[in-house]
């Protein structure tokens, strides 16, 4: 690798995880996965970290010298850093970019990189691009990651709503049938956020377009108050794989059951430090009741939002499958087979970006995250959602 390279990357900054693609001089299409924590740190706490020579896991940045050290992704995270849901994504989102530019920079010994950068960003923030493009060309033309000065030549920003980047699949996935003369909506359930973007035969419908505060964190904070102490990096972890059974990707309407002998909520129980016998299932009842409040707060957004006309759904996000019967519920009048996950493309992503986690389900809820930022990944690289000898069934 040259000590020049032009880096093209694509950034779906999370609230779970930061998750994007990138590319050095046009070559390979590399994943790229960080946690999202982010938090000021001592210099002095930082010296004295034991740490490893991979610098995506030791992330830290100052934009000028005399700065606090911003410690972003693992070493936040090992230090007690929580979720900035008080910080809009459009301000974290500069220092996620300056410490994956830096630590591509120092993974591949480079000197000096020009940027090309796509972000996604909530629908109610979208009208931030403008400030977002204002900090970074200030930030990244001279800042420190690590103890290293760095000046990134910072050639163009594209930024699109979350859930444009899922649009953009449809017709390689489903054809152009599905977008040519149709009302089409799809929903991101999230971390931090719920949106929804529609459309009518490709154009945007702005009046039946919104993003909801009604993320996934909802959820664990009404969860909380039917069952203290379950932490929020378990449940993070362990309520999408209740939901994501067997069925996940049918269009049963029946609710999903939480069983409360599954090796899943067992280990949450034990994890929190509730081990007697009936733990597990005082939890299940638990979230039950919680999922039932807030898909109600979810529905009274829906209704005011989501277009009465729509003839297909795309859903996704981190989220989604939780609210699977309750989508399938709440959408019955949409002809099941126009309601939408692209599990055509989980394979492809798994095989493809040798996706890694505890299990299978880990895999494939990984891939359903990455989604939307693969869609904008090929829309703006120009390259093939899938290889063109795999054949996918609308």
């Amino acid at each position: 690798m040259p000590k020049t390279a032009d880096l093209t990357l694509c950034l779906d900054s999370g609230a779970s995880d930061s998750k994007g693609f990138y590319c050095l001089n046009n070559q390979e299409t590399q994943l790229l996965i960080m946690s999202s924590e982010i938090r000021k740190m001592l210099s002095d706490t930082i010296n004295k970290q034991v740490r490893t020579g991979n610098p995506f896991h030791n992330a830290w940045v100052r934009i000028d010298e005399e700065d606090t050290p911003i410690a972003v992704g693992f070493l936040a995270k090992e230090n007690y850093a929580t979720a900035r849901f008080d910080v809009p994504k459009h301000v974290l989102v500069i220092y996620k970019i300056l410490a994956i530019v830096g630590a591509i920079a120092v993974s591949n010994n480079l000197k000096k990189i020009r940027l090309s950068l796509a972000v996604l960003l909530p629908y109610s923030e979208y009208g931030n691009v403008s400030d977002l493009e204002s900090h970074l060309t200030y930030a990244l033309s001279s800042f420190y990651f690590q103890d290293k000065k760095m000046s990134v030549i910072f050639k163009e920003i594209q930024c699109i709503p979350e859930g444009l980047g899922l649009y953009g699949l449809v017709p390689s996935i489903y054809g152009n049938d599905w977008v040519e003369g149709k009302a089409l909506s799809v929903l991101m359930f999230g971390e931090r956020n719920t949106s929804c973007l529609s459309f009518s035969d490709g154009a945007f419908r702005k009046a039946h377009s919104s993003t909801s505060d009604l993320g996934f964190h909802r959820l664990r904070e009404i969860l909380n108050e039917y069952r203290p102490g379950l932490k929020p990096e378990l449940l993070g972890k362990v309520l999408p794989r209740l939901a994501f059974n067997e069925c996940s990707t049918s269009s049963s309407l029946e609710p999903i059951e939480i069983d409360p002998n599954s090796t899943d909520l067992i280990w949450l129980a034990n994890a929190s430090g509730y081990k007697k016998k009936s733990d597990p299932e005082i939890i299940a009842d638990a979230i039950t009741q919680a999922k039932k409040e807030c898909w109600f707060l979810l529905a009274e957004w829906l209704d005011k939002t989501f277009p009465p006309s729509a003839s297909g759904l795309i859903v996704s996000g981190g989220a989604s499958h939780f609210w699977r019967d309750n989508i399938y519920q709440k959408f019955k009048w949409i002809k099941i087979p126009r309601i939408k996950w692209f599990e055509e493309l989980i394979p492809y992503l798994i095989e493809q970006f040798n996706l890694v986690g505890d299990d299978e389900l880990d895999q494939q809820l990984t891939a359903y995250r990455l989604l939307d930022v693969y869609g904008y990944w090929c829309d703006i690289t120009g390259r093939s959602v899938l290889p063109a000898k795999e054949e996918v069934n609308s």
